[in-house]
Order: C-alpha cells, then structure tokens, then sequence
C-alpha cells in the first residue's frame, strides 16, 4: 500500500515534493498501488520511487528522470514517456498500451511479459533491454537498434520496424506475422522458427540470415537482399521470388508450394526434399549442380499469367519423383536450363 503522507504530498504539487525529495534522499518512497492516473510529473523528482501496481493511467513523464523507479504491474495506458530517462526500470508486467515511449533512454530497462499494445518506441535507446514474452503487437518500433536486446517469446504481430537494426541477433521464435520490416538491417540474424507470415520485408537486408525453421508463407521480399541467407524447412509458401538470384542458397525441406519462381536463378541451390507444388518456374534457371532429391511436386506452372500446367491434363498429378526425373533427362543435353 501507498504512503499516504507521502501520496498526499506528491498530490500537493511538484515544488513542494521536490524540496521534500532533496531534503530527505534517504527515504523510500512507496507509491504502491496508488490512484495517480492524468498526473503531471513534469519537473519532478521520481527517481527510484516504488510505483508498483499504481494507476498512472495517462500520466504525463515528459523528459522525466526515472532511473530505478519500480513501475511493476502498474497502469501505464497511454502514458506520455517521450524522452524519459527509464535506465534500469523494472516495467515487468506492466500495462503500457498506446503509451508514447518515442526517444527514451531503456538501458537495461525490463519490459517481462508487459502489455506493449500500440506503443510507440519510435527511435529509443535499447540496450539490454529485457521485451521477453511481452506484447507488442502493432506497436512503432521504427528506427531502434534491437542489438543486445532480448524479444523471446515476445509478440510483434502487426508491428512497425520500418529501418530498426538487429544485425546478428537472436530472433528465434519471435512472432513477426504481419509486421512492417521494411528496411530493416537483419543481416546474421537468427530467425530460427520466427512466424513471419505475411511480413513485409522489402528492401531488408537480410544477408546471411537463418531462417531455418521459420513460416515466410506469404512475406513479401520485393527488393530484399537474400545473399547466403539459409532457407532450410522454412514455410514459404505463395512467396514470390521473381527475378531474384537464389543461387548457391538452401532450400532443403523448404515449402514453396505456390511459390513464383519466375526468372530465377537457382545455380548451385539445395531443394532436397523441397515441396514444388503449384509453384511457378516461368523461365527460371537451373544447372547441374542444383540439387533437387527427392523434391515433392504434384504440379507445376510454367507460366505465371496463363497458368500453363505441368503435367497438361488437370486430372493428372506427377507421379513420385516423374517431375525431378523430368528435369535430369534435360541435363543430360544440357549443362543448364532455361524454361
């Protein structure tokens, strides 16, 4: 429970709390569970303050000193952060849905398992920042650097990235689906089982990412930069890779069942065990060294607007391995293929 002189004397205005809080820096302040919701910090001295389990429901911390303040569990909707100094803050739990957290100090700020709905992170400071298991659906985390910052288990659907840097970060199983990537500097990064369904990811760069394991069924790459990325199991159906070079990457076990090939180039690239079917390979190029064992394909369309089909008859599917089959006949006149 709150102290209530102290609570009383806080609601008594800015100046007076400040004169206390320099005269006695020694004392705890407890605000715990206190009711403080539309209040205006601005100018005050809150540093180290136990808000736990408080309402700060649309509270204004504006430019605010918070350094290790306890703000656990506390109702922090639609709060005004905006340039707040958060260092070491413990928001574990916390609601802080539609808060404005734009250009915030988070150095080594805990957001564990905080309700982050519609945030705005817009150019904060993260550096060993603690996001496991949060919810940060739809929120704005433009232009951040996620270096060193842990999103485990967090909940990114729906959010923006637009231009954030998380080169050789561990992403693994972080939920991305229907996220807003664009631009975003993702090279070496770890998305090992990430749900990015439906993410756009246009114009990332995303050289030397591992996707192994990761749903992309239907991401958008339109101008990304795939370069010794590693595709492995991953789910990308109904991608569209249309004139990109997927050369010498891997593919084995990958799902690009609806995939667009069209004018792909595929040189040296392992589809062991990939899933073909339904995917459109208008006038892609193969050679001898791309490895396709045991590709599955019931069918396939050779040309992308005029759905031509392979095998002709609609009635009829590839038998086991009759599409792989088909595409080494052709090797043995040629060194690649054109179709």
């Amino acid at each position: 429970m709150a102290d209530k002189q102290q609570l009383e004397l806080l609601k008594q205005g800015v100046s007076d709390w400040n004169e206390w809080r320099k005269n006695n820096p020694e004392v705890l302040v407890d605000l715990e569970g206190a009711d403080l919701s539309k209040y205006d910090f601005i100018k005050s001295y809150p540093i180290g303050i136990d808000f736990k389990c408080a309402n700060l429901t649309r509270v204004n911390l504006f430019c605010t000193d918070l350094d290790n303040a306890n703000f656990s569990e506390a109702n922090l909707t639609e709060a005004n952060l905006q340039g707040a100094d958060l260092e070491g803050v413990d928001l574990d739990e916390a609601n802080l849905s539609g808060a404005n957290l734009s250009d915030t100090n988070l150095t080594n700020t805990s957001f564990y398992k905080a309700n982050l709905y519609k945030a705005n992170f817009c150019e904060a400071h993260c550096w060993r920042t603690n996001f496991r298991k949060a919810n940060l659906v739809d929120a704005q985390l433009n232009c951040i650097d996620l270096k060193e910052v842990d999103l485990h288990g967090a909940n990114l659907s729906g959010s923006v990235l637009c231009g954030a840097s998380a080169e050789n970060q561990n992403l693994s199983y972080v939920n991305f689906s229907n996220a807003d990537v664009r631009n975003v500097y993702f090279r070496d990064a770890c998305l090992q089982h990430a749900n990015l369904y439906r993410a756009n990811l246009s114009e990332a760069d995303l050289e030397g990412a591992d996707f192994s394991g990761a749903n992309l069924n239907e991401a958008i790459f339109t101008d990304s930069f795939i370069d010794k990325a590693n595709f492995s199991n991953a789910n990308l159906s109904k991608v569209n890779f249309s004139d990109f070079n997927l050369s010498e990457l891997y593919f084995n076990r990958a799902n690009l069942s609806g995939a667009i090939l069209a004018r792909v180039q595929a040189f040296d690239t392992d589809f062991t065990e990939a899933v073909f079917t339904g995917a459109c390979i208008e006038h892609w190029k193969i050679n001898r060294n791309t490895v396709l064992d045991n590709i599955e394909c019931d069918f396939i369309y050779l040309e992308y607007s005029d759905q031509k089909r392979l095998p002709h008859d609609s009635a009829r599917n590839f038998e086991p391995g009759e599409f792989a089959s088909f595409l080494k006949k052709l090797f043995s006149h040629f060194d690649a293929i054109f179709f």
